[in-house]
């Protein structure tokens, strides 16, 4: 390769080794998901427990029952409620997801312009290699044109070489008469 060309081969390899690291992370992109997916699976069921036990401590209050087993009823109810706020935090969560969601949508975004960057620079690669074959090809054609047009003005210049021998013939045998 002359110095004009570019090094196709290590621009190729730079996008390989790219491919590679964003394979990579979508792979842990994938995983990341999976886990966000699991975690709003178990913040659903805790919203719907905590729902449930509401409901039925509401059951209970209006039921007018003041019964000792009520009341523990109540407060065991009312101690696995805040147990669930303060082991979730829903809130919070919610809104670490919907964040984490985001910033995954931008990568999956990002990853996909560096795979479409990616074609384009094998698109261009394979245009280059076609180019360069397309001017071998008519580098060799202008080279096999030039022989033949030096052949074909070396047989003109061997047959002026023989017209003017015969020339020179006749002419002598002609003026000596």
């Amino acid at each position: 390769m002359s110095a004009g060309f570019f090094n196709l081969s290590g621009i190729y390899q730079f996008v390989r080794k790219g491919s590679d690291t964003w394979k990579r992370s979508l792979k842990e992109i994938r995983q990341k998901e999976k886990d966000l997916t699991t975690r709003e699976n178990q913040l659903a069921k805790f919203d719907e427990r905590e729902s449930k036990l509401k409901v039925r401590i509401k059951e209970l209050t209006t039921s007018g029952r003041n019964s000792p087993q009520t009341y523990n009823q109540l407060t065991e109810m009312t101690d696995t409620i805040e147990q669930l706020r303060n082991y979730n935090e829903n809130d919070r969560l919610r809104q670490y997801l919907t964040e984490r969601n985001n910033q995954i949508a931008r990568q999956k975004i990002r990853i996909t312009d560096l795979h479409c960057q990616n074609f384009a620079i094998r698109l261009l690669h394979y245009r280059d290699r076609h180019e360069l074959q397309n001017t071998r090809d008519a580098l060799q054609t202008a080279d096999d044109t030039n022989q033949n047009l030096y052949a074909c003005l070396s047989r003109l210049a061997r047959f002026r070489w023989l017209l003017r021998r015969i020339l020179r013939t006749f002419s002598c045998r002609y003026s000596s008469r």
